[in-house]
């Protein structure tokens, strides 16, 4: 850890932060910390320190994140891109071929539908029900791929904005987390990302089960879904899947083996 006043904070953090407030390199940082504290200006730096102390996620203060290698803007209005969601636009991209028309469900910054554009030449539509999302998303789409989604990307709750088509996937990272458990999570969760991008509903199934039954009227024959699940919930989602008539439903497992991504054939 390095102290910064009474506050700390972890090193690496740190190190990000320097790098973003005044444009340096992981190499002269390393310069940077022999210089005496009088040749800088701090200010920023500790207002920065102060906001992560206090909870608030390094990538909102930072305003952008990694993902599959792609940059991203981050802001609260979005949740931060996280490494497990990682698996479900790989169980995408190992699924679907170069110009498959896709569809994805809840675009939050958009890193999946961008990733699938830019990783595997996928043809996106997105929707989100937040219209500061749909803008993040937005501007990664172009920032990325140099696509402008403003027609492609669009609000709506669920399939309800969408003029009538087919499409040969639908993928999907919904809120899942039960409200019951909202208030448990860390601070840094609860407080800071948004609340509709995390609350599942009584089960956390909500929107799983909503999904599921008008996918097929969306999906070509033999069209797949893919969804990121939480760490417990392959089964009832499996369930879902089976009972509205879907076939070949695959779990997928995360480096921690907990269930994380959920497959299945329309």
């Amino acid at each position: 850890m390095r102290a910064w006043g009474k506050s700390q904070i972890d090193g690496r953090e740190a190190d990000l932060l320097l790098m973003e407030i005044y444009g340096l390199t992981k190499t002269e940082i390393l310069t940077a910390a022999d210089r005496e504290e009088k040749d800088w200006n701090w200010g920023c730096f500790k207002d920065a320190v102060s906001r992560r102390v206090l909870g608030e996620p390094l990538q909102y203060i930072l305003g952008r994140w990694e993902f599959m290698g792609l940059k991203f803007e981050v802001t609260s209005d979005v949740l931060i891109p996280r490494e497990d969601t990682e698996i479900l636009v790989n169980a995408v991209l190992s699924g679907e071929k170069t110009g498959a028309k896709g569809l994805e469900i809840g675009l939050g910054s958009g890193c999946v539908s961008v990733s699938l554009t830019h990783h595997g030449g996928l043809q996106m539509t997105g929707v989100d029900i937040c219209p500061k999302a749909l803008e993040v998303a937005r501007n990664n789409m172009w920032d990325n791929c140099g696509i402008n989604a403003q027609k492609t990307f669009i609000i709506s709750d669920l399939f309800n904005g969408l003029t009538p088509q087919k499409f040969d996937f639908i993928v999907s990272n919904p809120p899942y987390i039960p409200t019951k458990d909202i208030d448990g999570l860390d601070i840094s969760v609860k407080e800071y990302e948004p609340t509709k991008a995390l609350d599942g509903g009584a089960d956390g199934l909500g929107f799983y089960d909503r999904i599921i039954k008008e996918a097929p009227h969306w999906l070509v024959e033999g069209g797949r879904i893919y969804f990121e699940i939480g760490y417990d919930q392959g089964e009832e989602v499996k369930n879902i899947l089976q009972e509205v008539g879907f076939s070949n439903v695959t779990i997928i497992k995360d480096l921690s083996d907990h269930d994380r991504v959920v497959t299945a054939t329309a």
